[in-house]
């Protein structure tokens, strides 16, 4: 006759060849005649945990560690199937008892930790992985855990440290590369996130995570053409992957093409209906496309599979702003709530209450407007300070000083040669919100004209490629004073290849007189693309400094870091008056200046005013730009689908207390 040892043992045989099943009905065999085997309870409940029986799998191995109570084991056993369950409260109390009873046990500490960071209770959770840490340091996956809830905190410097102590003691393995990079990417360190994420990839060939990863690290810092390469590998391999639609919808969307975007979501939606992230993008995409109604709907949908999502908050608020939504009163209650509750993210808290804000602003209700927008900025300006993000302030004072300085009259007047005498560029600048999207969409609207949007390739030239071109051991713009005419050429012609390139200009470059490049801090280069154009047609748009300020203070204007506090914002405008004071002065060819309030209230004779300076015949659909269907991705994308209205100006006089610092600030010259 079998003893209960003799079953045991023939239990775990069957376990280890599979045999749940079989193994279970041996342990129910031992405990129809013997209650008090407290192993088999315990081997019993494992089995019942596996094969998701919840309920029965904590009943089961409950009875164990009511025989054996400081038995650490049963506790950390009872914890998992807690933890599998997703029932994390009740799993940190029992790794909290496992934890008392065995306090040097690393495993211990490091499973608290885990089941901490399944609760965000990541302070705590960071407390015991360190500890875990310290008791066996040579243990990778203890690295690996604190790495990923210091990153949950945002210290992404340190959690890069303990991926890399992970990586020396586990050099072959591909996730913890992975996982490094992912951190590396978060700290802004793209190409060393990159050189890890191909290291896990040559571990781990066409794993789809890592080349996932390495595809947006690609499309980070431009290099879209190898990205899209590795997105369409993934597909594949996964050809329902609804995630790789997604972020291939994400590749066309930052260039504009809203139409391949807007396939690449809807394919990804077809596949998983309740993917959130594809119905936002879908809605942001349709947004930009002026289709409101069918936006709002998608962002409805992506609130309805995750109610937690800021983004589609945001961008509802964003209609609502402009009258095209208004939310309930019971929405505006659950973006509160999920703010004051403390468990949201803080990129997602601030975007909720800027959505709170364009709410109580379309609302008039200004007081409680302004209490959330300074709340959102205020943690905007708290990320910025944990991933040492740099206002960069005092760097911008520094180069409007040398370019006052290098660009004066002499400058001018001594020039030898230029680049090239190509008239296609219209440039338009100023500061964020000043209606530099409107003059855009009104020149666009010209069958002559192409909007480009806000091209960053002025600021790469002058700063990065022109002064390796020369050789020239200075920074822009002192660099110029080496150029020659040669090298002014070829740069000039680089930036018409890279318009020709774009995909908004390349089926029409043939027919087209212009194309409007709107990056608003080309006002930093306007001496050096007078060099490059001479020939080119210079915008200014101005709006009154106050209504400036307040509208770049509630947009979210994610990579204008001094637009998160008054005085800052108040600051860099004083940068951008006196420098363009000076251009005024010194550049040899007319600035057109378009007042957005002498714009609206007046729209045919500024319009046709416009028109004429861009050396463009006049045509009535530039009056008619609302009905432009030109893609627009700035935070004008709605305005600028409607006719010109005059109810942005003046503005600020809703929060004139509250602007008080702005103001202080404008004045301080």
């Amino acid at each position: 006759m079998n003893t209960p040892s003799d079953l045991l043992a023939e239990a775990h045989r069957k376990i280890q060849a599979g045999g749940l099943d079989e193994a279970r009905e041996i342990l129910q065999q031992i405990l129809a005649s013997d209650k008090s085997q407290s192993e088999a309870w315990n081997l019993l409940g494992w089995i019942q945990s596996q094969q998701k029986n919840f309920p029965e799998a904590i009943e089961s191995i409950g009875r164990a560690v009511a025989m054996h109570p400081t038995e650490p084991s049963l506790h950390r056993n009872l914890g998992f199937v807690y933890q599998s369950a997703t029932e994390f409260d009740e799993a940190v109390s029992c790794f909290e008892r496992a934890a008392q009873l065995a306090p040097q046990d690393g495993n211990v500490h490091n499973e608290l930790g885990v089941a901490l960071q399944a609760k965000k209770d990541y302070e705590t959770a960071v407390r015991h992985l360190r500890e875990a840490v310290r008791l066996q340091p040579s243990v990778p996956l203890f690295h690996q855990n604190l790495a990923e809830v210091l990153g949950n905190l945002g210290q992404h410097e340190e959690a890069v440290a303990q991926y890399e102590e992970a990586i020396a003691l586990a050099p072959n393995d591909a996730g913890l590369r992975n996982g490094s990079g992912v951190m590396l990417q978060a700290t802004g360190k793209h190409d060393t996130a990159i050189d890890r994420f191909r290291e896990a990839l040559a571990a781990a060939p066409n794993h789809p995570l890592y080349e996932n990863n390495l595809a947006a690290a690609l499309q980070s810092i431009g290099e879209d053409e190898e990205a899209i390469t590795h997105f369409e590998n993934i597909l594949r391999t996964m050809p329902d992957s609804s995630d790789t639609y997604v972020n291939i919808g994400n590749f066309h969307l930052a260039r504009n093409d809203l139409d391949s975007a807007a396939h690449h979501f809807s394919r990804a939606i077809a596949i998983d209906p309740s993917h959130f992230v594809a119905h936002n993008n879908l809605g942001s995409t349709l947004l930009d496309q002026g289709k409101f109604s069918e936006a709002a709907g998608h962002f409805e949908k992506s609130l309805q599979s995750n109610p937690e999502y800021a983004p589609a908050y945001f961008n509802l608020s964003d209609l609502a702003l402009n009258k095209k939504f208004r939310f309930t009163d019971e929405q505006i209650h659950k973006i509160q709530m999920l703010v004051s509750g403390g468990d949201l993210p803080p990129e997602s808290a601030s975007a909720m209450l800027f959505a709170v804000g364009n709410h109580f602003d379309s609302c008039e209700n200004y007081a409680e407007a302004f209490r959330a927008y300074g709340v959102a900025n205020h943690i905007q300006r708290q990320i910025n300070e944990a991933k040492n993000i740099p206002l960069d302030l005092e760097e911008r004072e520094a180069l409007t000083e040398a370019v006052i300085q290098l660009f004066d009259q002499a400058y001018f007047d001594d020039l030898p040669a230029t680049g090239s005498d190509s008239e296609i560029p219209i440039f338009v600048v100023g500061m964020p919100r000043s209606g530099s999207t409107l003059i855009e969409q009104i020149i666009s609207s010209h069958p002559d004209a192409v909007a480009a949007g806000e091209l960053e390739e002025v600021g790469r030239l002058a700063t990065k490629i022109f002064p390796r071109r020369i050789t020239s051991k200075k920074a822009f713009p002192f660099c110029l004073q080496d150029a020659d005419p040669a090298t002014l050429h070829e740069t000039a012609q680089q930036y018409l290849e890279h318009l020709q390139q774009h995909d908004a200009v390349a089926p029409h470059w043939k027919e087209l007189s212009r194309v409007i490049d709107k990056m608003w801090h080309n006002f930093f280069y306007l001496g050096f693309l007078y060099t490059l154009f001479p020939k080119a047609r210079i915008i200014h748009s101005r709006r009154d400094a106050m209504d400036i300020g307040l509208s770049c203070f509630a947009r979210r204007l994610h990579a204008v870091h001094w637009s998160w506090d008054l005085e800052q914002i108040g600051y860099f405008y004083r940068l951008y008056d006196q420098l363009m004071q000076h251009w005024r002065k010194v550049l040899p060819i007319p600035m057109y200046e378009v007042d957005y309030e002498s714009l609206t209230q007046n729209p045919e004779a500024e319009t046709r005013k416009l028109i004429d300076f861009c050396g463009l015949s006049w045509d009535d659909r530039c009056l008619a730009f609302h009905e432009n269907q030109t893609a627009v991705r700035t935070a004008s994308r709605i305005q600028v689908r409607e006719p010109i209205y005059q109810s942005s100006i003046g503005r600020w006089k809703n929060y004139a207390k509250e602007l008080a610092p702005l103001k202080t600030a404008i004045d301080s010259h």
